[in-house]
């Protein structure tokens, strides 16, 4: 059945940056910052099934002691780790091999350094090539993701041209296409979509669960931080995150993400009640359909009773194809990349 594999913890909201399309809308002026203390409770209750805790934000760099505090206690506990950043530290090539080795020096696995045109007006490609070199060098596998419009610079030819030899050595680099949520939702609300993009089943729903700065426990890996009906619990307690997780399972919501995915709740709702949902390729991807599904009273209105018809028709359906063997995400994808309410990557 369903299990959790990864676990973030959004130790923080705040950034030194203010890029257009942050889905948090972190800056230096938001202050959601979880207690030290508090996270280190939290990876010591986490399951055994869990295999990665990844430290995200925000800027998890900005909490320069309590980082490798952190990713020590989750090495300690068996689980590999990941931190993202905006690599926002490395101008200097020899000031980020100092704060990457603090991080390796407490078991850092994995490094994600999230950078695109709307980065770029905030951290020069410099210091990404900086980080990017620090990590490498000591061995951390080491990704760039960045996320993309029609219009964008930056696309991921260009980056690992750049990077030239460096770039033959990153573990990936990353596309994923605009969503338009949090700050994106206002700043670039006109932004042109690239063609292609993924509307379909969620692979991060309970999967991949999150701590959030504000302490709530969500289904998900959080790009829609506040949205009510992706909270498992509104303020997280460790003591109770296996149980928590358990009942997150139940939830006919997150089955119905993780086995169709949010536009297919809303197609499927519009079909339902004799109207017409928002074309495909007026939504950048999953988080944006999410967003409208939940939020929207158009479809948030009828949900509870839409669901409620299909409870025990999800659970079958999530035990027939847990004896198949294709519960996981990308069985479920190939299983639904026929059908209208999908759009994928060429």
């Amino acid at each position: 059945m369903l299990t959790a594999s990864t676990f973030a913890i959004h130790v923080t909201y705040t950034c030194p940056l203010t890029c257009a399309h942050c889905c948090f809308g972190s800056s230096p002026s938001v202050k959601d910052r979880l207690d030290p203390a508090y996270v280190l409770n939290c990876i010591d209750e986490l399951p055994d099934n869990i295999q990665m805790v990844a430290f995200t934000g925000g800027e998890p760099f900005l909490q320069a002691k309590d980082l490798p505090a952190f990713i020590a206690r989750a090495k300690a506990r068996g689980f590999s780790t990941r931190v993202v950043t905006s690599a926002y530290f490395g101008n200097k090539l020899d000031y980020a091999r100092k704060r990457i080795g603090e991080v390796h020096a407490a078991g850092l696995d994995e490094l994600s350094i999230s950078w695109d045109d709307y980065h770029e007006e905030f951290v020069a490609f410099g210091a990404i090539r900086n980080v990017a070199t620090a990590a490498v060098e000591r061995g951390i596998a080491t990704a760039i993701n960045t996320v993309q419009s029609a219009s964008t610079a930056w696309p991921r030819e260009r980056i690992l041209t750049e990077l030239g030899e460096l770039g033959t050595r990153l573990s990936v680099v990353c596309e994923s296409q605009l969503n338009r949520t949090g700050r994106a939702e206002d700043k670039l609300r006109d932004e042109p979509l690239k063609q292609h993009g993924y509307l379909g089943p969620c692979p991060y729903v309970m999967t991949g669960p999150t701590l959030s700065a504000k302490g709530k426990l969500l289904a998900c890996c959080g790009v829609i931080p506040d949205t009510r009906r992706l909270a498992i619990s509104e303020q997280c307690d460790p003591g109770r995150l296996k149980d928590d997780f358990q009942q997150g399972f139940r939830n006919s919501l997150f089955q119905w993400l993780f086995l169709r995915g949010p536009y297919a709740l809303i197609t499927e709702i519009s079909k339902q009640d004799g109207t017409s949902p928002p074309p495909a390729d007026s939504i950048g991807g999953n988080c944006e359909a999410c967003k409208i599904a939940l939020t929207d009273d158009r479809y948030n209105r009828v949900l509870d009773r839409f669901l409620s018809g299909r409870a025990e028709s999800l659970q079958h359906e999530l035990l027939l194809l847990d004896s198949l063997g294709m519960l996981t995400p990308a069985a479920l994808s190939d299983l639904w990349r026929d059908q209208s309410h999908t759009r994928h990557y060429p």
